[in-house]
């Protein structure tokens, strides 16, 4: 699953910065926090995560602030800590207001006889699964996309894509990539057309 193994990458970068950490007390909360958020991952607590990722952001940048961690390591661990609290938002649902209306069933009316008589039967669309194997997917393709942007030096392109998710529709990708883009995550250079260019 992307969100557990993101959790132990970020863990795992986390301790390594710590090391270097001279205040001792800095180092421990971050160390606790960064175990905390791999231990939340590991049970799937989704809102938790989410709290903890946003401490371990004011941490992170308070640390930068009083020149104990750098800059760049700073701007990287708050960019992967985003990415991840992005991910946690899709896959457990939590990036929207629930939609009452969908909480209802609705009656389907379905006719008899030529003299309208109709019989309404309710429907229950308990069964999520399609739905929640779409967000998984969505959420893998999107992270391998922020993954070619970031290893590509001058950005990429919407063939570059194509080729790496082959499988995957180009009106797919467009959405996935406009997503990223509206999240901030990616930017969007050009404005539109095959010149179109996508970065960090």
């Amino acid at each position: 699953m992307f969100i557990l193994k993101k959790s132990r990458e970020i863990t795992y970068v986390l301790l390594r910065v710590a090391v270097y950490i001279r205040r001792s007390e800095l180092r421990q909360r971050i160390e606790k926090y960064a175990f905390q958020l791999l231990e939340e991952a590991s049970l799937n607590n989704f809102e938790k995560m989410l709290e903890t990722t946003r401490v371990l952001k004011a941490f992170i940048k308070f640390g930068e602030q009083i020149y104990e961690i750098e800059p760049l390591n700073s701007s990287i661990l708050i960019n992967e800590l985003s990415t991840l609290n992005t991910a946690i938002r899709q896959f457990a649902g939590l990036d929207k207001l629930p939609d009452l209306e969908s909480l209802f069933s609705k009656p389907s009316i379905i006719n008899k006889n030529k003299e309208n008589s109709s019989e309404i039967s309710l429907k229950n669309s308990s069964n999520n699964e399609p739905e929640d194997r779409n967000i998984a997917k969505s959420i893998i393709r999107q992270s391998a996309i922020l993954e070619k942007i970031k290893g590509s030096r001058d950005g990429c392109q919407l063939k570059d894509l194509i080729i790496l998710l082959p499988g995957v529709s180009e009106r797919t990708l467009r959405y996935d990539l406009q997503k990223l883009v509206s999240q901030g995550l990616v930017n969007k250079v050009g404005s539109s057309g095959p010149g179109t260019r996508y970065t960090i």
